[in-house]
């Protein structure tokens, strides 16, 4: 999970899990650093962040639990709304004559 987090935040890393988990500049470094790993106390607060999403959906990317899957299968609904709704607006955009 820190991988995709370190990915998403490059060099500000650091700094993003500070703000989000309330932990010490120094046990975040610790964490990108892989000499030390989030608590409970953290990963709730990760999850609880504008980052939670992708927390919960790289932590249990692999699990073949019903609820999991469940809740991958809801993810991907939502993002596929989310896609329709897009192109619904850009095609009543291109009807309009607005070229977006």
């Amino acid at each position: 999970m820190l991988d995709v987090l370190q990915k998403r935040f490059k060099a500000d890393f650091v700094w993003e899990m500070h703000v989000r988990t309330g932990r010490s500049e120094r046990d975040c470094y610790r964490w990108k650093t892989g000499k030390a790993a989030p608590d409970f106390e953290a990963l709730d607060r990760l999850i609880n962040s504008d980052i939670g999403d992708l927390v919960l959906l790289t932590m249990t990317r692999s699990s073949n639990q019903p609820w999991a899957v469940a809740m991958r299968r809801t993810y991907e609904i939502a993002k596929a709304r989310g896609d329709i709704e897009a192109a619904q607006r850009r095609l009543a955009a291109l009807e309009r004559g607005i070229v977006p």
